[in-house]
């Protein structure tokens, strides 16, 4: 049985977060927003991704983006799915920086449990 984070991964309108962001003709065809329409577009979205995977991260995926499935030319997430590492030095990284991510966003950190997966959302 797949994991939820497993099933948004593999659905249609998912795709991996550093490729989907450089195919962008215009830099705010790809976006990383919330809901106050706020976030990361452009050469600071890609900035974001690639720090992720500089910190260990085995895949980062773009979900649940909105004009994926219709490939429209605009397309917004805010959500991004980081597939951990088993390396702990590199995970101690990766929930560093979602620790501190959480807080400027007034929400309590995720701990390190084991999990597979670790969630990014911009709402």
């Amino acid at each position: 049985m797949l994991s939820k984070f497993e099933e948004l991964v593999r659905k249609p309108d998912a795709t991996e977060a550093l490729a989907w962001l450089k195919e962008a003709k215009s830099p705010d065809d790809r976006t990383i927003t919330g809901g106050d329409g706020k976030g990361w577009r452009g050469a600071r979205a890609i900035s974001v991704v690639q720090e992720l995977y500089d910190l260990g991260a085995v895949c980062v995926t773009a979900v649940q983006i909105s004009g994926r499935i219709e490939q429209a030319s605009n397309q917004d997430t805010s959500t991004l799915i980081i597939e951990l590492p088993r390396d702990s030095p590199k995970r101690a990284r990766l929930f560093k920086w979602a620790a501190k991510f959480a807080r400027k966003n007034g929400w309590d950190p995720e701990p390190d449990w084991g999990q597979l997966h670790l969630l990014i959302w911009r709402d």
